[in-house]
């Protein structure tokens, strides 16, 4: 990227950003979930969304809005979960979306996303 423009980064649990964040220098936190710095001589700004489109939404307009990146990129586990035979680290492309942050598809139907633990929304703290 040309010196000066920021690259702004997304992804949706700290877990998902672990990575970034050991490589990422000049860390400054913004607050509990954006988070300034510079890997190589890329400056970046990283925002932990949240799960699901509103959340998604919500962290977009923030980077676009506070910060003006010249690009922006959304990572994350994207559905990639054990057993289907990536590894940590592996880059993948998606084909299709599917839109499941609604729930989880579980032998016994559909079950809301608190089934998996992940909130959507914390208030306070």
């Amino acid at each position: 990227m040309p010196k000066g423009e920021i690259l702004g980064l997304i992804s949706s649990v700290p877990l998902e950003s672990s990575l970034l964040f050991r490589e990422m220098r000049r860390k400054k936190d913004i607050s509990s979930s954006i988070s300034t710095g510079t890997v190589g001589d890329t400056r970046v700004v990283h925002i932990t969304s949240g799960m699901g489109i509103a959340n998604a939404a919500w962290a977009a307009t923030v980077l676009c809005e506070r910060f003006s990146p010249s690009e922006a990129v959304v990572f994350g586990v994207g559905g990639a979960y054990p057993g289907c035979g990536l590894v940590a680290g592996d880059l993948v492309l998606a084909e299709k979306e599917v839109y499941a942050d609604a729930g989880v598809l579980t032998e016994d139907g559909l079950r809301g996303i608190e089934a998996i633990g992940i909130e959507l929304l914390r208030k306070g703290g």
